[in-house]
């Protein structure tokens, strides 16, 4: 299962080149993230042609571009999502990771992978299982029990 996961995982960086967070493959261009992982001022601005991000996938260490999607964004403190747009094909061997709800996923084990700053560039496994459903800023969701600091998990 862990290769299977890898192969769907990105790093986000910061204009300096360090680690922002973690980022998910859902389809044949697009990465999932949380907004807050968003480099600081790259975030949409009406009128203003998106930012480009930096991402590195894990499986092949090959850096690419993309962009914010503008109509997918949702701050911090309205949602905290942000989905990108890959600028041309996924690498070799980058699969897109499945994405499904969480209703039902009451004592489900489940691991992670992200990029903490313990290890912001090669990234921690973690895991974990599911206390129980709950609401997060009133939309479905699940509590879980995972390491903290690991924004993206």
């Amino acid at each position: 299962m862990q290769s299977n996961i890898i192969s769907g995982i990105v790093r986000i960086n910061r204009p300096d080149g360090k680690t922002a967070g973690t980022g998910f493959v859902v389809s044949d261009r697009l990465i999932a993230t949380c907004a807050h992982v968003i480099p600081p001022g790259a975030e949409p601005k009406p009128g203003i042609p998106p930012e480009k991000v930096e991402l590195v996938f894990r499986k092949s260490n090959e850096k690419r571009s993309a962009h914010i999607l503008a109509e997918w964004w949702r701050p911090a403190d309205a949602g905290d999502v942000a989905f990108l747009k890959l600028d041309g094909a996924l690498p070799e061997g980058v699969r897109p990771l499945l994405l499904g709800s969480s209703l039902g996923s009451k004592d489900h084990a489940f691991q992670t992978f992200g990029f903490p700053a313990q290890s912001p560039e090669e990234g921690i496994w973690g895991d974990g299982h599911i206390l129980n459903e709950t609401l997060q800023q009133g939309h479905e969701g699940a509590a879980d029990k995972q390491p903290s600091g690991d924004s993206g998990l």
